[in-house]
């Protein structure tokens, strides 16, 4: 199916749960794709004593979740100072839901605190400053590819509004069903990027960073772009909420894309001659977030 199609890097299917425990931990909460870029290599974060890999690898999927769920959990009961009786029922809750169905589901409140930590435990991120100012839009019970599509175009609205400034968001659909592939997926590097356009001539037009993309794009879904190409025309996303359905590709609105035209202080022609600019916007799109043992394969957000 179209789904199998050769693709750019971004939309590999992720890991399996025992190649990703091969990275050390932050309190169970981490991003993806860039192993020991996030995690870093103390064991000790956040006052827990995270478990070895070899300690997490000798345990069956089921007991694995069971623990990565666990120590999310303490991490939230240490940093948000619940009460033992508090903690331990929601424990109690989590862990015979994955003993009866393989699996769990967050309140939208540990959803939310999973994403500031996964972001605040980013040391390399220089936007990590703001990790408690990032919120969340909770879309786990869209079930379509026009749903998904519709909360990604809000995504972006809101992240840049009417007074200005940029919004740090994060929209997350639901978790893959752990020991499978089911998790959505957005095609995309990010939620908005400029074509590269492959020309006769062997030259491109546009970013050249997408044009296998871009070509992948035309070829499969008989996208045919601007009448006129140019080097800032906007992708389509690609978008597919279950991978056992085909992906559908949708139009950002003009009114989603915000952009920025480029100056120079110093050269008043640099402007108006080149004609550079770029989008206000960028919004990650091509990595998942894995938050107690539950990934999740579409959570694109922007800093």
């Amino acid at each position: 199916g179209v789904s199998h199609c050769p693709l750019p890097t971004n939309t590999e299917t992720p890991p399996s749960a025992a190649n990703h425990v091969l990275n050390s931990h932050k309190g169970m909460v981490y991003l993806q794709p860039y192993p020991g870029y996030i995690h870093g290599k103390q064991p000790r974060i956040n006052g827990l004593v995270m478990p070895t890999s070899v300690e997490l690898l000798s345990e069956s999927a089921k007991a694995t979740l069971t623990l990565e769920a666990s120590y999310f959990l303490d991490l939230c009961h240490r940093e948000w100072n619940t009460s033992p009786e508090e903690h331990q029922a929601r424990k109690e809750e989590v862990l015979h839901s994955i003993q009866e169905t393989g699996s769990y589901e967050h309140t939208t409140k540990e959803l939310q605190h999973g994403l500031r930590v996964a972001w605040r435990n980013a040391p390399k991120c220089p936007g990590r400053a703001s990790w408690e100012n990032i919120d969340l839009f909770d879309c786990r019970k869209v079930t379509t590819n026009k749903e998904m599509a519709e909360s990604l175009f809000s995504h972006l609205r809101q992240a840049t509004p009417p007074e200005g400034g940029i919004t740090p968001f994060c929209s997350m659909f639901r978790s893959q069903m752990p020991g499978t592939e089911d998790g959505p997926r957005v095609w995309n590097n990010q939620l908005i990027r400029y074509c590269g356009h492959h020309q006769e001539n062997g030259k491109t037009i546009g970013d050249l960073a997408e044009a296998d993309f871009t070509t992948f794009v035309k070829q499969h879904f008989g996208w045919k772009g601007p009448q006129k190409q140019g080097s800032f025309d906007v992708l389509p996303l690609v978008l597919q909420i279950d991978p056992s359905k085909p992906p559908e590709l949708f139009e950002i609105p003009p009114d989603c894309i915000k952009e920025v035209e480029i100056e120079h202080p110093s050269y008043p022609w640099f402007g108006s001659k080149i004609g550079l600019k770029w989008y206000a916007v960028p919004a990650v799109s091509n990595m998942y977030l894995d938050i107690g043992g539950l990934l999740y394969t579409a959570a694109p957000f922007n800093g």
